[in-house]
């Protein structure tokens, strides 16, 4: 795991110690990540569809955060 999810999860975890409410929208789930969170209480939920579908619905948002396209990088 990168020291950067690490530190992700980490920072969930004392937020969620705080007793704050936490949601986390996150594409992985690992097993140190369930260790790091197992004694708050978490309840995981996962979401599954295609990328196709992800970036559509991002894309059709005129707001959206995110840089428009199909989500899919081509390396070269």
């Amino acid at each position: 795991m990168s020291r950067l999810f690490l530190a992700l999860y980490q920072s969930i975890a004392a937020h969620a110690r705080q007793d704050l409410n936490v949601v986390v929208i996150s594409a992985t789930t690992t097993p140190v990540c369930a260790r790091l969170l197992a004694d708050l209480g978490v309840l995981f939920v996962g979401v599954y569809c295609p990328l196709k579908t992800i970036m559509a619905r991002r894309n059709a948002q005129p707001d959206s955060m995110y840089v428009k396209g199909d989500g899919i990088l081509t390396l070269v």
